[in-house]
């Protein structure tokens, strides 16, 4: 499942447009062929149980951090920005680099089942310590260091300069500081301490909110 929340990354990071195939949010696995090769178009049950399935639920999640990214920067995505996709091999990983103006969107993937790897910033990324987390594969933690990303087997993460706007709220002003602060991660498990970097949703009181820890 984390590799298919990697996949939509790649596709959904891409500048034009891209369709969703009916339900793939929800890691549905419906099949679209008749027994003849022939393409199956029969409408498709709506798969809302395999929402109960944590797995599922992260890779809808992706989906919705993806298209909020894509909705909030509309720019980094037209016909006047610029792309440059590294496709190293597969030991490599793979990065796109989205430009408009000085805003920057770095999306990194490790396509590899089997090991971590850390993969190269493009230095027309710019400085990489003034990148921001703002999106990442559910139940993993990547890290920038020494002028590369690290990431676990299958994952993807997405870095962008200071105006990117993100798909992951600030802490809000709106929190009741007589109640105390409860951590989920993103499959609605409570968590007693998350670390640093890892994408969270905070609550207070009545207020939630994904966060950056």
């Amino acid at each position: 499942m984390r590799r298919l929340g990697s996949v939509a990354a790649q596709m959904l990071m891409t500048p034009g447009p891209h369709m969703i195939w009916q339900f793939q949010e929800f890691g549905a696995n419906q099949t679209t062929k008749n027994a003849d090769g022939s393409n199956n178009t029969n409408p498709k049950l709506v798969v809302w149980n395999n929402l109960n399935n944590a797995n599922n639920a992260g890779l809808c999640q992706t989906y919705r951090d993806l298209l909020a990214l894509r909705d909030a920067n509309p720019e980094l995505f037209g016909n006047e920005s610029s792309a440059n996709i590294l496709l190293n091999g597969w030991a490599e990983g793979r990065s796109i680099l989205l430009s408009y103006a000085d805003k920057k969107l770095l999306l990194a993937v490790n396509p590899l089942v089997d090991k971590s790897i850390d993969i190269f910033i493009p230095s027309e990324a710019g400085d990489a310590s003034s990148l921001r987390l703002l999106a990442a594969s559910q139940n993993t933690s990547p890290v920038i260091a020494n002028g590369s990303i690290a990431l676990e087997p299958g994952a993807f993460a997405i870095y962008g300069s200071e105006d990117v706007s993100s798909a992951i709220d600030e802490i809000p002003s709106d929190y009741d500081s007589t109640y105390p602060i409860i951590y989920y991660n993103l499959q609605g498990r409570q968590i007693a301490a998350p670390v640093p970097g890892q994408i969270v949703i905070r609550r207070q009181g009545t207020a939630a909110h994904k966060v950056i820890y």
